[in-house]
């Protein structure tokens, strides 16, 4: 039996496409045979070397390549009656479970007739479930493919069984398959591959004595029903005008079945349900019915990396061939950009490809599977556009400029799968193999010439085009501020454009040069699409830096009075003289304002239709061309303004949700030295609510609506400006990922700590600490770590009071970070990336605080290992050196209208489900989605980095098996002891491959897959209060993840396994790291399955 994976390459250069290799050799057949005799055969079963794979969504080899069990099948190729069939699982016929990468062995005396014969097999059909379908095409129950196999009669019932791989969550689902792997073959004389998958060819199966038996000279070969996409984004190597960002993709048309064993593509029409290609088409031949084809979640794209941004999936086989005709006498480029063209219904888009189509009406070959990618084009310097010739430079409508300020492009880049080599026709994403697309950016002007109406030259290629000739602010998703000026001519003709999503749609507001437009009435609901920028006259007429940074105060809204601010459509008639003017934008939340009856109660709010948005957008004296399908908009304008969306990791498609919580995109103290003096303490912290904590400190009590004033906190008419860091050592690797130049935010300074830094401050408690972002000169700002997040805040009714409706956005308390680095795979900008390959110092110690952060309850948070923590203020030892980062947080869905202790927000995981007695329990799943969850499985995780899918929870959530892993409890947690040595790491692994702690449990708890937990589950284990420590508080919890950081000076980064890199554990009383031979209890866990994902701890337990 041999199992190979094909590795596919296709290179596009947006946009070109090159190549691709893969093996064939022939096929042997076999000889004549006498049919019907009793025989016994030895299958000789091979599985060689297969190439390493490497990026985050690889499976690990030992996962690749094992079979724990084998289904053979022998069919009588003249009456197709089955002759054999068997599953094999260890010790039987020669067979032995494993991993069978580099191994060749026999499954010995199988019993059988002779005859032409097909021979089949199947590894791992206990993992996936299955169908079998009907003449029509029907699905009768669903099954374990074992149970399907074991009733197989004919080859035609072979052939109709199919691979289910359900939607999760009502979207496809891309991450690695469940492992062990379902994988399908069959037999070939000789060893090499075969010219054809699909041409199944019969064996010629001899007669063998009552004592005899014969060894066949072929060899089954396995293969996986899916395929590795891997994409790789950039820019045209040499080229020096733009900078891409890829922000998100979605996979669309992703099949949810597949045939066991895999089918030829035919351009005639099937003459049998089992003759589909595709096993999605048999199901449902009807394309307008057709719903076996979903789209994926969004996915966010991984942090890019020396300019490359690197993302992979796994999908099941899609097989689709375009129209031959349309691609007659064109090729290359010209080819490739021909794929993407759509249909036209008016001048609009109908999703109908015409390579794929006949007609505008869909058929099956639509669900061709392809690849949305959502990225930001910038433009490196205003001086050098490159802009295309077919458009005249000038100031005038139709015109391009010579030179701007900045030219950014939002473009979404539509991309096949297929084409290869250079095939135009081949949208096919065949089973087995690796794909790899190289996807290059020259620049923006596709979108332009099409935003001018001069013709669709990319059809792949939509999105908006922005040129800014002053200045263009990017905010967060919080409140901001920012001046700009404005001459009494530009404000008497003043014209803009907001753009804004709820919900997914897209609201414009606009008003033009002559003044007409769509602004809303006050009453209507547009009209919070509206009022989210204010304009603020500061009365400053004289343009310099200095008075482009004085914001004016936003006025006393309590005062009574006339009070002047404007929004864009009254500047027009405001008879305001040239000068700047203070623009208020509010934060990306569509909640109550200051004036509302229900100011501050978020109850009830939609959050889920404007968090996890695309950023809203506006454009002050603007003018614009769009393309006549209107997927393309070039604006050219003065000022204009981007405002990234809420983040949250909670899953916006389960509306049962209420509660939860929004992040920042970007950390705006960034660059300043954190301190906790002694004027904060540490008294009377919620480790659960930040927001309580901030409260409590700034001067405000349990229950009340009001605390100090903004400006003890905030210097509210200066912006924040953050001084050059001075740090190089800790930024010796880090240059690349982070900004040490000074810099200023759309954010009100923060105020400054002058004096008390002595005492009580941390264990750095004097004026400078090396570990510090500015450690010389007179440059050092230092501010106060509980309050570094009251700048994201505004005063709402100006009145200088922080009332409680006002204190949207806090400093976390370490809970919240840990709910929130366990949703990092679906945050646009996680806490940590892990992009930078060296830290300075070695993970032994604190100094790597560059990549620390700090919490509300006086922890700090090391997101280099994951989750470990300790404690901040009062302590005088190396892991309290000040951290760097802090990420801050508002509540979604509560009631602000006043702070009192106690957990506020729904967590996106239930662990309340416990035995306090015997420590056992069970955690759901109740938020988190997509690609923050790896698929459940039965065998247990290998070992794995801190950045690691692995290192995630499994989809429905685990159980925690009772203290001491047995059937009933013990008094104290289970033990275990590795030596100091190379064999001692070894044997750590081997016990984590084989969850050797948890052998008790599998054997006769009732229920299988019990293992050794990962950092995840375990920090949570550790929050829940259900851990012992044995009499000895540093009794270190036995994990299957290490860090990702090496504990050598420099610490290197790196997805491999070895001794070098500690265990990630925790004792009771906190997280932390290890080395392996420290370990010394362990706690195991297993993965809910989709029944038990309802079902209480109790009747788990007692199997019901």
């Amino acid at each position: 039996m041999i199992v190979r994976l094909y590795n596919r390459y296709v290179s596009v250069l947006f946009l070109l496409a090159v190549l691709m290799w893969s093996c064939t050799d022939d096929i042997v057949p076999g000889a004549a045979v006498e049919e019907g005799l009793y025989t016994r055969i030895n299958l000789k079963i091979s599985t060689p070397e297969m190439p390493q794979l490497t990026s985050r969504a690889d499976m690990s080899q030992d996962d690749l390549f094992r079979v724990n069990s084998l289904w053979v099948g022998i069919f009588n190729v003249n009456t197709g009656n089955v002759t054999y069939s068997h599953l094999f699982t260890d010790g039987d016929s020669g067979f032995t479970s494993g991993v069978k990468n580099h191994n060749e062995w026999t499954l010995n005396n199988i019993t059988t007739r002779s005859g032409m014969s097909y021979i089949v097999a199947v590894a791992n059909p206990d993992v996936n479930d299955g169908y079998k379908l009907n003449a029509s095409g029907e699905p009768g129950a669903a099954a374990k493919l074992s149970e399907l196999l074991a009733g197989v009669s004919s080859w035609t019932d072979f052939r109709s069984i199919v691979i289910e791989r359900g939607v999760f969550q009502n979207a496809a689902v891309l991450s690695e398959p469940q492992a062990p792997m379902t994988m399908s073959g069959v037999y070939y004389e000789g060893t090499s591959d075969p010219a054809d998958w699909t041409a199944v060819k019969p064996a010629a199966i001899p007669e063998a004595g009552q004592d005899e038996k014969v060894t066949l000279s072929g060899m089954v070969h396995l293969r996986r029903p899916y395929s590795q996409v891997k994409f790789n984004v950039s820019v045209e190597p040499g080229s020096d005008i733009v900078d891409i960002n890829v922000e998100s993709f979605y996979v669309r048309n992703v099949p949810t079945y597949s045939w066991l064993y895999e089918r030829s593509q035919s351009a005639d029409a099937p003459a049998a349900i089992t003759d589909y290609a595709n096993a999605g088409d048999a199901m449902q031949p009807d394309a307008s019915k057709n719903r076996n084809y979903p789209t994926s979640l969004s996915n966010v794209a991984p942090v890019a990396s020396a300019g490359v941004t690197s993302f992979d999936f796994w999908m099941m086989e899609n097989k689709r061939t375009g129209r031959s005709e349309f691609f007659d006498g064109v090729t290359g480029e010209n080819a490739y950009q021909k794929r993407e063209i759509e249909y036209k219904n008016g001048n609009k888009n109908t999703g109908v490809y015409e390579s794929l189509c006949s007609t505008e009406t869909a058929t099956l070959n639509n669900n061709a599977t392809y690849v949305e990618i959502y990225a930001t084009v910038t433009y490196r310097d205003g001086n050098n556009l490159d802009n295309p010739e077919e458009i005249g430079t000038g100031d005038g409508t139709g015109t391009l400029p010579d030179e701007v300020q900045s030219r950014t492009a939002e473009v979404v880049y539509i991309v096949h799968l297929g084409y290869i080599n250079n095939v135009a026709t081949d949208f096919n994403n065949l089973r087995n193999s690796i794909y790899t697309y190289n996807v290059r950016v020259r620049t923006a002007n596709s979108v332009i010439l099409e935003a001018f109406r001069m013709g669709e030259r990319q059809p792949g290629a939509a999105g908006t085009v922005t040129d800014v000739t002053d200045r263009l602010e990017h905010l967060d998703a919080h409140s901001g501020v920012f001046n700009i000026y404005l001459t009494q001519e530009e404000i008497k003709n003043f014209s803009f454009t907001m753009r804004s999503y709820y919900n997914g749609e897209e609201h414009v507001i606009q008003q033009f040069n002559d003044g007409t437009g769509n602004i809303p009435e006050k009453d209507s609901e547009e009209f919070r699409f509206y009022d989210w920028i204010e304009f603020v006259p500061t009365g400053i007429t004289g343009q310099s830096t200095a008075n482009e940074r004085r914001l004016a105060l936003y006025p006393d809204l309590t005062a009574g009075g006339d009070v002047v601010k404007y929004y864009a459509g009254e500047l027009r008639t405001s008879e305001e003289r040239g000068q700047y003017f203070t623009v208020y934008v509010n934060e990306n939340a569509y909640v109550p304002r200051y004036g509302d009856t229900d100011w501050g109660n978020e109850v009830g709010n939609d959050w889920h239709a404007y968090v996890n948005q695309k950023p809203r957008q506006a454009w002050f004296n603007v003018s614009q061309e769009t393309s006549d399908d209107g997927e393309s908009v070039y604006y050219r304008s003065k000022y204009a303004l981007t405002q990234q969306s809420i983040q949250t990791y909670y899953n916006l498609d389960d509306t049962d949700i209420s509660t939860a919580l929004g992040i920042e995109h970007t950390n705006e103290t960034f660059g300043m030295n954190m301190r906790w003096t002694s004027a904060v303490g540490s008294d009377g912290l919620d480790p659960d609510n930040g927001r309580y904590n901030v409260w409590l400190k700034a001067g405000g009590r349990n229950g009340g609506s009001t605390a100090g004033r903004w400006n003890e906190y905030l210097t509210m008419n200066a912006l924040q400006s953050v001084n050059a860091i001075t740090n190089r050592a800790q930024m010796q690797y880090a240059a690349d990922y982070f900004n040490t130049a000074s810099g200023t935010y759309n954010v009100p300074h923060q105020v400054l700590i002058t004096s008390g830094l002595n005492g009580t401050a941390g264990f750095y408690n004097g004026v400078s600490s090396e570990y510090d972002p500015q450690i010389s000169g007179n440059s050092r700002q230092y501010v106060e770590s509980m309050f570094a997040c009251m700048n994201r805040n505004r005063d709402e009714n100006g009145n200088g009071i922080i009332d409680a409706p006002e204190l949207k956005w806090y400093v976390p308390a370490s809970g919240k970070y840990v709910r929130m680095i366990l949703g990092r795979r679906t945050l646009a900008q996680p806490l940590m990336d892990y992009q930078q390959g060296t830290l300075t110092y070695a993970c032994t110690n604190g100094g790597n605080t560059l990549y620390h952060f700090i919490t509300s309850d006086n922890i700090i948070v090391w997101a280099d290992e994951g989750m470990s923590s300790s404690s901040f203020y009062g302590s005088a030892n190396q892991y309290s050196y000040a951290p760097w980062q802090v990420r801050c947080i508002r509540n979604l869905g509560t009631d602000l209208t006043s702070v009192s202790s106690g957990e506020k927000v729904e967590a996106a995981y239930y662990d309340k489900d416990k035995d306090a007695d015997t420590g056992g329990g069970v955690v759901k799943i109740r938020a988190y989605y997509g690609t923050a969850l790896r698929e459940n499985r039965t065998t247990p995780l290998p070992m794995h980095k801190s950045n690691s899918i692995n290192n995630a929870l499994g989809r429905y959530g685990f159980e925690i098996a009772v203290k001491g892993n047995g059937i009933s409890a013990s008094n104290e947690e289970a033990t275990v002891t590795f030596a100091n040595s190379n064999a001692g790491f070894t044997r750590y692994q081997n016990s984590v491959n084989d969850a050797t702690p948890c052998a008790t449990l599998n054997q006769s708890s009732g229920r299988t897959g019990w293992r050794v937990p990962n950092q995840s589950e375990v920090v949570i284990m550790r929050r829940m209060g259900i851990l012992s420590d044995n009499g000895n508080t540093t009794s270190q919890f036995m994990t299957c993840t290490q860090e990702y950081y090496s504990n050598a000076t420099p610490a290197v980064g790196s997805g491999d396994v070895s001794r070098n890199y500690r265990i990630l554990t925790v004792r009771t009383s906190l997280a932390t790291a290890q080395e392996f031979n420290g370990i010394n209890v362990v706690r195991c866990v297993r993965d809910l399955t989709a029944s038990e994902a309802n079902k209480s701890y109790n009747d788990i337990v007692n199997n019901r």
